[in-house]
């Protein structure tokens, strides 16, 4: 089975793919709905001629299903609730719209805060079969009506400003919320910009940003400068193959093909000479990320030059000692002392 199909269909529209911030969105959205279907409880028990009729009736279930669903979030059951709310509330008010005004019932307006909610908390797959429905639901009420299939119900104009004054109150909020978590949202994308652009600048590793086509150098830390030999001025709009990384255009075509297929590359001894004519020993990473909708490189390069100098100096070290005393013609040997023997242990472990 194809899981990424899935995981695909169920991505949420506008950016909200952490689970955090949906579950806030469908937490607020469920204590207004809360809030506004007891509104209309309360007012329709105070007319006697809707007391306890369907719609009071549903209202009330509506209302138990709302605090089943806020226990089912604090629960961790986000996207199971949102998907239940958006298609339980739909099927509500088609049934409160069936029942008394059809095509001119208020609850029609609902259909698109349904069809809204549905894009924000569940996917857009979703909103788009909401909106199918919505269509089809009222050509079925006008068909019904014009063929009088259905007894048209028109409710008084107190009635009627009741619910409009309900839509209205949850548009806003809906408003309220959706601008609430934009907002935030904007916020923890500078925020989290700025950490990245701090420690971007502050590492002593050197990365870089380049574009993938033409491998042109679009940012770069002070590591990073370093490391190449040149000035910011001069090595900024530069590619990678002008800046030496590359010997010819060619091979840069294979890294490119290899980190579209892979996404992310290492290579833990990468040499180049950079332009002050110094050979650098690295530790290179390679990643494919997004950078303001095209696709860039983000290398990360380790310089281990003096530590592998350090090493080379080490091991000439080992191999001369070693070649001294295996073609010395005097004796050599190694001597050791062992710790002392302490005067309390019994005499057989003293041997």
């Amino acid at each position: 089975m194809n899981f990424e199909l899935i995981r695909q269909a169920f991505q949420p529209l506008f950016g909200l793919e952490r689970r955090e911030a949906v579950s806030r969105f469908l937490y607020a959205i469920l204590i207004s709905v809360i809030v506004v279907d007891s509104l209309l409880i309360l007012l329709r028990f105070g007319d006697a001629k809707t007391l306890w009729s369907p719609t009071l009736r549903v209202l009330i279930g509506y209302l138990v299903l709302q605090f089943i669903l806020l226990f089912m979030v604090k629960r961790g059951y986000v996207d199971s609730a949102a998907v239940i709310l958006v298609t339980v509330t739909w099927v509500v008010f088609a049934y409160q719209a069936w029942n008394t005004n059809g095509i001119r019932d208020a609850a029609i307006y609902v259909y698109v805060l349904i069809i809204l909610a549905a894009a924000l908390l569940t996917n857009w797959r979703i909103s788009i079969i909401l909106s199918i429905l919505s269509i089809a639901s009222l050509w079925v009420f006008a068909i019904g009506e014009a063929q009088g299939l259905r007894v048209v119900h028109v409710d008084s104009p107190l009635l009627l400003a009741r619910d409009l004054t309900a839509i209205f109150i949850l548009l806003i909020l809906l408003v309220y919320l959706v601008v609430n978590n934009v907002s935030a949202s904007l916020d923890a994308v500078l925020e989290s910009e700025k950490k990245f652009r701090r420690v971007f600048h502050v590492s002593p590793v050197a990365i870089s940003i380049t574009s993938l086509g033409e491998g042109r150098l679009l940012d770069a830390n002070e590591a990073y400068l370093k490391l190449i030999g040149y000035e910011r001025e001069i090595a900024l709009g530069q590619t990678t193959v002008e800046l030496g990384f590359w010997s010819h255009e060619p091979e840069r075509r294979q890294f490119v093909e290899r980190i579209m297929e892979q996404k992310s590359l290492h290579n833990p001894a990468y040499r180049f000479i950079n332009h002050l004519g110094e050979e650098r020993t690295t530790v290179a990473f390679y990643e494919l990320i997004d950078g303001q909708g095209e696709p860039v490189v983000l290398s990360m390069f380790h310089d281990t030059t003096d530590q592998r100098k350090a090493q080379l100096a080490l091991q000439m070290s080992e191999e001369k000692y070693r070649n001294f005393v295996e073609q010395s013609m005097e004796g050599i040997w190694l001597l050791g002392f062992d710790h002392p023997i302490s005067l309390s242990l019994p005499p057989e472990e003293q041997a």
